[in-house]
């Protein structure tokens, strides 16, 4: 079982044997349940700055695995893991995540896209999470 270590690269196929069997914004299980976040910086502006941010706000643009229906599935007040993308097949761990709510209100969703080459259309929605703690983390089975 992998054990992620916070601020450590691993390869695409690390991260595809643990987590799951799709990625999109998202690694899913074979029950097509989220097991972790894998996240691109020019898409998600707030992950840029994670080391000093306690929150990230991650936007969800519409794709083959990225329908309403599939991002219906996705549990709020869950714990995830966050790996984001530094280079080609290469992903930092950046911690444990409690997601804390989706944002679909349109109305809502538009402030998020600033910095962002994005059509409001485009998005699905917001999902707003919030790092886990390490006194929460203590015996923490990261994989679903």
């Amino acid at each position: 079982m992998l054990n992620p270590e916070i601020n450590r690269c691993y390869s695409f196929d690390e991260i595809k044997s643990e987590y799951g069997l799709h990625r999109s914004y998202a690694f899913r299980n074979s029950r097509n349940e989220i097991t972790a976040f894998v996240l691109n910086k020019e898409m998600n502006p707030s992950i840029a700055d994670y080391l000093s941010n306690t929150e990230l706000n991650i936007l969800v643009a519409k794709g083959k695995y990225q329908s309403e229906a599939n991002v219906k599935r996705l549990l709020t007040n869950r714990e995830y893991p966050v790996f984001i993308k530094e280079g080609t097949n290469e992903w930092r761990y950046i911690g444990v995540y409690w997601c804390a709510e989706k944002i679909t209100n349109r109305l809502a969703i538009a402030p998020h896209l600033k910095g962002v080459e994005v059509q409001l259309a485009e998005i699905v929605c917001v999902l707003r999470f919030s790092r886990v703690s390490n006194a929460m983390k203590s015996g923490l089975k990261l994989a679903s």
